[in-house]
């Protein structure tokens, strides 16, 4: 098992690195060059794709020199991004963000990497050779590190179904276990770990380019989805095992990594029926009302789509008890999402009277550390019905000791709000304006809302600065923005009597950190939907 996490810490480590950072069988003519990929099998359990590992090595030598990757370093311990690659480095015998570094492993770093299970569960490594002498070196010195100082040969002679002579180079210890074996064929060397190697390493190399991953329909139209990537991973049966497994049709991820910044897209394929309950939820809608969130908001969430359609989704992520106390009162939450218009907006704003002499808090749970004193929070909705909704909220308000609060409520009828207190101090406050819903969380953050849903003024409100994520945030289903030079701001705004006694050395230390975000601009994700399923994707901005 030990060496199976070392052979998984090489496969990984490549990549990692980089973001941190015998029986030759000639090819019929007209079939396409092998790739990496064309040695796993195609119903394996997962695998990792990197199609231009040299290519990937110079984006990260590049961003090595960010105040971001220092950040990174710091944050893990190491003195600097260099020093956090350094160890890797020495674990693979080889710099992989240099062409000097894979010549002398006899590496060819632009036709790519793989790494998965051999589907019988062990797991291979798929590395493109350019010199076999040299290769053969750098897998001997590496070997030692699994135990395996002996050099040999064996052969692999297939299954009583599938006969094969497949010539393997051993590595074993001195009771002759094999501790690592690898073979080569078409340019690509596939390495094994343990008892199982050399099967693991013969299977692989047996194999019919039809029965690979390369040639498997599913990772081909995954990938092609997916475009030019840098990184690709797939598992094919989902996530999880048993009755836990979720997105069961598969799920690929691509991964892009540029000067500019990062992106990761994930694909959760789904079945026709499955399609058509969700498909309600990828309309985009809520943009009108993303706009009335604060222009000082470093976090703004806009939720698109039929807001029925993520029933499934409050079931999965809200508090038990929550929606059973909802029930107990008379509200079911199908039918208060069904009150809802398409669209919502939730922002998020550091609280700028925020008092951190007490230290930041250790305790995450709200019943004890109030999130208002910390941040202002702004929701906002469209009702369909607003007598339907005021009778809704009226319910909910009192039967507010059934949620730990206590609820008074100001302003005539038609246009009452409601405030909540709570044992760890102000809760949220929300009402109608219009058919326009307003839910807030901290000081003033309710009239705030209120004015800017009255003046409706342009440049009034919340805005994304970046043009390249406000396409995506306007543009998505579903999308969400962090606004780190936003934050950013708001956290040098603090004042030093803000952080109590000594305050003025916690101020240093904070902007001293903060000025390592200085090079980030944000992070963007999306949620969309199109014929075939879920596309996720999540964007890192860089200066």
């Amino acid at each position: 098992m030990r060496t199976h996490w070392k052979l998984a810490f090489l496969a990984v480590a490549l990549p990692a690195a980089l973001a941190a950072c015998g029986s030759c069988k000639t090819p019929e003519a007209d079939a396409p060059p092998a790739t990496a990929a064309s040695f796993l099998p195609a119903k394996g359990r997962s695998a990792v794709v990197v199609p231009d590992v040299a290519k990937l090595g110079r984006t990260a030598r590049a961003l090595e020199q960010t105040r971001l990757a220092g950040l990174a370093a710091s944050a893990l311990g190491a003195r600097d991004a260099e020093a956090l690659v350094a160890p890797v480095v020495r674990q693979l015998g080889f710099d992989p963000r240099t062409e000097d570094g894979f010549a002398k492993s006899g590496l060819d770093g632009a036709r790519g990497l793989a790494f998965g299970d051999d589907g019988a569960g062990g797991q291979v490594l798929v590395l493109a050779v350019s010199d076999a002498g040299r290769f053969d070196a750098y897998v001997a010195s590496l070997a030692k590190r699994f135990g395996g100082d002996a050099k040999g040969e064996a052969i692999y002679s297939g299954t009583e179904s599938a006969p094969a002579k497949v010539p393997v180079v051993t590595f074993s210890a001195g009771d002759g276990a094999p501790r690592l074996a690898y073979g080569i064929r078409d340019g690509f060397a596939v390495i094994g770990t343990g008892a199982k190697a050399v099967e693991s390493v013969g299977v692989a190399l047996a194999r019919p380019r039809a029965e690979s991953l390369d040639a498997d329909p599913a990772f081909r139209k995954a990938t092609l989805k997916l475009a030019s990537r840098d990184l690709y991973a797939w598992l094919p049966g989902g996530i999880g095992e048993g009755r836990a497994r979720r997105f069961e049709n598969g799920v690929a991820i691509g991964v892009t990594l540029g000067e500019k910044g990062v992106n990761v897209r994930l694909l959760l394929p789904q079945g026709p029926l499955q399609v058509a309950a969700i498909h309600a939820m990828g309309k985009p809608a809520g943009m009108e009302l993303a706009k009335l969130l604060s222009a000082d908001d470093f976090l703004a969430v806009r939720l698109g789509g039929e807001p029925a359609a993520f029933l499934p989704a409050l079931d999965a992520i809200a508090p038990r008890r929550l929606l059973s106390q909802l029930r107990k009162a008379g509200l079911e939450p199908a039918d208060l999402l069904s009150q809802l218009q398409p669209g919502a907006a939730l922002g998020l704003e550091l609280n700028p009277e925020v008092d951190l002499s007490g230290g930041l808090p250790t305790d995450p749970a709200i019943a004890r550390t109030n999130p208002f004193a910390f941040f202002r929070v702004v929701l906002v909705a469209k009702v369909k019905d607003p007598a339907k909704a005021a009778a809704a909220l009226e319910t909910f308000a009192s039967n507010g000791s059934s949620f730990g609060m206590r609820v008074a409520a100001e302003g005539p009828e038609n246009a009452r709000v409601y405030k909540a207190t709570y044992a760890a101090g102000e809760g949220m406050t929300w009402g109608l304006v219009g058919d326009t819903l307003l839910a807030t969380g901290g000081s003033d953050a309710f009239e705030k809302a209120r004015a800017r849903l009255a003046a409706k003024g342009p440049g009034e409100g919340f805005v994304v600065k970046d043009p390249a994520a406000r396409k995506i945030f306007e543009t998505a289903g579903s999308a969400a923005h962090l606004d780190v030079q936003r934050l950013t701001a708001a956290l040098r705004a603090i004042p030093s009597s803000a952080y109590g006694i000594g305050g003025f050395r916690l101020k240093e230390l904070m902007d001293t950190w903060v000025s390592l975000l200085g090079e980030l601009k944000g992070v963007t994700a999306s949620l969309s939907i199109d014929e075939e399923g879920l596309i996720v994707d999540a964007d890192l901005g860089l200066e």
